[in-house]
């Protein structure tokens, strides 16, 4: 994995300034850090830095900004092309040369000089690139399928300014926090995040997963058009489901992340998902190398569960034990990890279980990623339940709970309308109203989707949204922030297309994740295998009231409240729930992220 800034404008170019603000990512690629500054026929500036985590083809060679003399054109990779071996042999016939041993960022760069964008399609991996073709004058900004690896751009007035870091992207364009969209803070304050193709920052933008946008460099960098080129509607599909072809796809799809030129490890949580990933890595392997967070609190410590995994498949283990009271400098290091806000608290297990991986290893593999394939969460589950006339009717005291006492979620979880009851446990409209925001529609507007059955509408929202928006932005952000590369075989494009191709009323209903369950069953007992769900998460509850005092005066003190007009918050810290505690964790998050600028 790697970071890297670019910027091409008719004007000239700032290269002090963008390599000041590049300095921010550096830790997305701290093995070597290398620029290229250009000017096309007096037409246009180019100005280009990248940073590189060095683990396929660790030769200079493989260095980038890449260069193709023979297509003259350019690319920025941050990521992996897990197929890279496959697709080289397929360009060589075709008459590709290659100057690296086994660079995958050369085939993707001779891939898409060759064959275009439709070249995406034989892709399996995880990246955000930009490719620039000079001959054409064609440009490319991109993201994989899921939207892995983050890519943020501003194109305004004849220029183009693109970052695999938000902040680094801030800085070059020189904005501070009047700059802050306050539709974006909204759908922060009310989801934890702002979806893509939106930022915090007017103006700034995402490139959407599954999607790239096309530009013209001789056309004054005009853009020409973005391209959904992977959506998961379209292998929705009835078909039989067979637990031996979704085994092999699993197997292959943890096969070919063990590809490396450095030594990797794994996360064990102990829980299902990354469980199975380790016996299908104990196939693979002659030895595993996992990780583990263990916490003295009951209610968060699945220790005894990752003792059966470790002794089941004979890993090489270590734990890493967090405290019922965690360190502040823990918090604000995790919190300094992510260059857009992020309100989820379990980033800062995330954050220190890559920190301690990062002292021995550059990759590691999670099994992120399983919940949303097979109906693994609450919610979802929840959601499948037919509702009688009077669940119905109890659903609507959500209206009348003060938003202090709740979101709501334990009435309008019983709603008749299933999306309804989903998105409930995903949006805080109370809190949001509360702090003088306009009810946001954005988990509706993803949801339309025609003729197709409530499963699978439940599976695309967890798609589109959780995992994409949320769940890929806590791992990527926590790992990078410590040069650490993380591998989600869960994540495998043909794995996903093929669960989403079949019928799955018998699948996952009622009995979550049950082909992994199979798959695991001679390994281990009905105690294992059926127990509720912990997650992964600390208690928040306690640090947060613990420290209320010096919290308070910081969120009471800071922007968002003087921008809100000083809201008062007290309630929140009277009635000491956990969905209080992480409504002030919000609040904090967001005024930590913004003294930033």
């Amino acid at each position: 994995m790697c970071g890297y800034i670019g910027k091409i404008s008719l004007n000239q170019i700032d290269s002090k300034l963008l390599d000041e603000a590049n300095q921010i990512q550096v830790c997305r690629g701290p093995d070597e850090t290398k620029s290229l500054n250009l000017q096309y026929k007096d037409r246009f500036n180019i100005s280009l830095i990248f940073n590189r985590l060095a683990i396929i083809d660790l030769d200079t060679k493989a260095s980038q900004p890449m260069f193709s003399k023979e297509h003259n054109s350019y690319i920025l990779f941050n990521g992996e092309i897990f197929n890279f071996t496959e697709l080289r042999r397929e360009l060589e016939q075709k008459g590709e040369q290659f100057r690296t041993s086994h660079s995958d960022t050369e085939v993707l760069l001779l891939g898409i000089s060759r064959y275009g964008a439709k070249f995406l399609d034989k892709c399996n991996g995880q990246f955000s690139f930009f490719y620039m073709n000079l001959n054409t004058g064609k440009v490319i900004l991109c993201r994989d399928r899921l939207g892995q690896k983050p890519l943020f751009y501003k194109h305004e007035d004849n220029e183009l300014v693109f970052s695999t870091n938000l902040i680094s992207l801030v800085k070059c364009l020189k904005l501070n926090k009047s700059d802050i969209s306050y539709g974006s803070l909204n759908k922060y304050i009310n989801l934890g995040v702002v979806p893509s193709p939106d930022t915090i920052f007017q103006n700034i933008y995402k490139v959407r997963p599954g999607s790239y946008l096309e530009f013209n460099l001789f056309k004054n960098i005009e853009f020409v058009q973005e391209i959904k080129y992977w959506n998961i509607e379209n292998y929705i599909g009835e078909n039989q489901f067979s637990n031996q072809v979704f085994e092999n796809l699993f197997y292959e799809a943890c096969s070919v992340r063990t590809r490396s030129d450095v030594p990797f490890s794994s996360f064990l949580s102990g829980g299902i998902d990354s469980t199975a990933v380790t016996k299908n890595l104990n196939e693979v392997l002659e030895s595993v190398d996992t990780f583990s967070i263990v916490q003295k609190s009951p209610k968060y410590n699945e220790e005894k569960w990752v003792d059966f995994v470790a002794h089941k498949y004979n890993t090489n283990q270590e734990k890493v034990n967090i405290s019922n009271n965690i360190y502040q400098n823990e918090i604000t290091h995790s919190i300094r990890a992510f260059d857009e806000p992020y309100a989820d608290p379990s980033s800062v297990l995330t954050y220190v279980l890559s920190k301690e991986i990062s002292k021995k290893y550059k990759v590691a593999i999670s099994g992120d990623g399983g919940d949303e394939l097979l109906g693994g969460y609450d919610r979802f589950q929840n959601s499948l339940i037919k509702r009688s006339i009077l669940n119905n009717l109890y659903s609507k005291l959500h209206n009348f709970q003060p938003y202090f006492l709740g979101t709501g979620y334990k009435f309008s979880k019983y709603s008749g309308d299933a999306m309804k009851s989903y998105f409930s446990t995903l949006e805080d409209t109370k809190f949001s109203n509360f702090l003088g925001f306009e009810k946001n529609n954005y988990l509706n507007e993803s949801s339309e989707h025609v003729n197709i059955d409530l499963i699978k509408k439940l599976m695309i929202n967890e798609y589109k949204f959780f995992l994409s928006e949320m769940m890929l932005v806590k791992v990527d952000r926590a790992s990078m922030a410590n040069s650490l590369e993380v591998r989600s075989p869960f994540l495998d494009h043909k794995l996903i297309e093929y669960v989403v191709s079949t019928d799955l009323k018998n699948v996952i209903t009622s009995n979550p994740k049950k082909p992994l369950k199979q798959f695991l069953a001679s390994d281990f007992d009905n105690e294992f295998l059926s127990r509720k769900k912990m997650g992964f998460s600390f208690d928040i509850e306690n640090w947060i009231f613990n420290n209320i005092n010096k919290i308070e005066e910081e969120i009471n003190d800071g922007y968002l409240m003087n921008l809100l007009g000083n809201k008062n918050i007290s309630n929140l810290k009277n009635f000491r729930t956990r969905i209080n505690s992480n409504r002030i964790w919000k609040l904090y998050f967001i005024e930590k992220y913004l003294s930033n600028f």
